[in-house]
């Protein structure tokens, strides 16, 4: 049997992007730096698309993939945080948030390795039943900002990881990351343990216990190429999505 790289679908947004003859055109969105972080761990990556009229019911596409990333999300209009101080996760992208429930659960229900960074923590947290923290800065105003200034492979704050999490062998006791959230996990859900916390005690990943499914409020995939420590947790991700390929071959 020919041996083939892992598929991990990587979840998009959609974005509207004005022609030269003045009307919109729609276009799947999303961040190379996901893609080049699941090309080096191993992995063979391949888009998803969020927006309900432009893609197949969730089922489908849980059955042509290995494991599950759910991507961070984009920029808000301004002034979406003034507008409407505590939005929920929905509120900020109803079409996307909608889809990427039905495959997160999909993806758990059949034990599909999940991975989840920044938007993609606190919806794979949310959609299993955690809860969130809807405007860490309103409900706490003396907590630094969470949302830096500096580009996205500049670290801005410290982690700590937990004691006996898959987080803690990856990246040690401490680690520097960078940060663009303004919503948090407040509480992960049933059968997941946070992993690291930040220094003003703010959820800064899960991960379940018993399977692979992770959460990550940094982005690793902008920070791996420089510091090698931030690979691991795209190859171990890898490494369990090829576990799932080989015991799916084998069942067929």
């Amino acid at each position: 049997m020919e041996k083939r790289r892992p598929v991990i679908g990587i979840t998009c947004h959609l974005a509207l992007q004005p022609a030269p003859s003045g009307n919109a055109r729609a276009f799947h969105r999303l961040s190379a730096q996901y893609t080049l972080a699941i090309l080096a761990a191993g992995g063979l990556p391949m888009l998803l698309g969020t927006a309900k009229d432009y893609v197949p019911p969730p089922p489908d596409v849980i059955s042509a993939i290995d494991g599950l990333l759910l991507s961070g999300g984009t920029d808000l209009p301004a002034g979406s945080f003034s507008d409407n101080p505590r939005p929920t996760l929905r509120e900020t992208d109803p079409g996307r948030y909608d889809y990427e429930v039905e495959l997160v659960r999909e993806a758990w229900r059949r034990g599909i390795p999940i991975m989840g960074i920044c938007r993609g923590h606190q919806t794979l947290a949310e959609a299993l039943g955690g809860r969130l923290i809807l405007n860490i800065v309103m409900d706490n105003p003396q907590r630094p900002s969470h949302y830096q200034k500096e580009p996205p492979t500049a670290p801005s704050h410290e982690i700590i990881t937990v004691a006996d999490t898959r987080l803690k062998e990856w990246l040690g006791e401490a680690a520097t990351v960078n940060s663009f959230h303004r919503q948090a996990v407040a509480e992960p859900p049933a059968g997941f343990v946070v992993s690291a916390w930040s220094g003003d005690h703010l959820v800064e990943a899960i991960e379940a216990k018993g399977c692979f499914a992770l959460g990550l409020q940094f982005h690793p995939e902008w920070m791996f190429q420089s510091r090698a420590e931030f690979l691991r947790p795209f190859q171990a991700f890898i490494q369990e999505a090829a576990g799932f390929l080989m015991r799916s071959r084998r069942s067929r």
